[in-house]
């Protein structure tokens, strides 16, 4: 049923997201504690329909969850005890820009890329402290251990 009423709210949220602006995504999935930081350091807690914004991060706790569904369609999942910054979020499908900048500091992401990019001109890349992952339209896994300072890509499909 909570599936159902997740994607019954991504068909409703994603219109909106092609014309909303600042706002980069939208929160469609929230399990435990999850909440974003500022580029002021300012938090807040997020909850299912709020926006994410290009420079905040996304934290989750442990065994805490949470899934960004982008104004270009792209999925973002983030795992437990992770951080993820979005450096940046262009999509201006009229002007053909789309370039996206993603870090992992710690912990798991995985993104599902339904537009294509040409690494050119336009670009999707994931880094971690010690990789940088660019894609073309695919889904995967960056991970990053903040311990050992290892870090992994994983290409599920694509």
């Amino acid at each position: 049923m909570k599936s159902i009423f997740a994607s019954f709210a991504l068909l409703i949220l994603l219109p909106l997201l092609t014309n909303a602006a600042p706002g980069y995504g939208v929160v469609t999935l929230v399990k435990g504690q999850v909440e974003a930081v500022n580029s002021s350091g300012q938090k807040r807690a997020l909850k299912i329909g709020d926006k994410v914004f290009e420079s905040e991060t996304v934290i989750t706790q442990k065994q805490s969850a949470a899934r960004l569904a982008m104004m270009d369609t792209n999925i973002i999942e983030i795992y437990p005890s992770s951080n993820l910054k979005i450096q940046q979020y262009l999509y201006n499908p009229k002007e053909d820009q789309k370039n996206v900048n993603l870090e992992v500091l710690q912990g798991r992401i995985k993104s599902t890329v339904k537009q294509k990019y040409d690494n050119d001109k336009n670009k999707y890349n994931v880094k971690t402290p010690v990789i940088v992952a660019g894609v073309r339209g695919t889904t995967f896994s960056t991970e990053h251990d903040i311990g050992s300072q290892q870090s992994r890509v994983i290409t599920f499909e694509g």
